[in-house]
């Protein structure tokens, strides 16, 4: 057995990237449907998935919580 856990290890892990895929256009759906209330939703929309993001000319140190108070 290696140290991703295995057959059962790949098996869950792609389960896991086929359902994050298809989930994918549902909370892209969700985001524009909520924008429809508070436009501020839909600006920035590609920055929630890692796209359009300003460039970086220093080293950072990037912390990844779902919200400010988990850090």
């Amino acid at each position: 057995m290696d140290h991703h856990g295995g057959v059962r290890g790949r098996l869950a892990r792609a389960v896991y990237t086929t359902a994050l895929r298809l989930a994918t256009p549902l909370y892209f759906g969700r985001l524009w449907w909520r924008g429809r209330h508070e436009p501020g939703y839909r600006e920035h929309i590609g920055e929630r998935f890692g796209r359009d993001l300003p460039p970086i000319r220093q080293p950072v140190l990037w912390i990844h919580a779902v919200s400010l108070g988990e850090t």
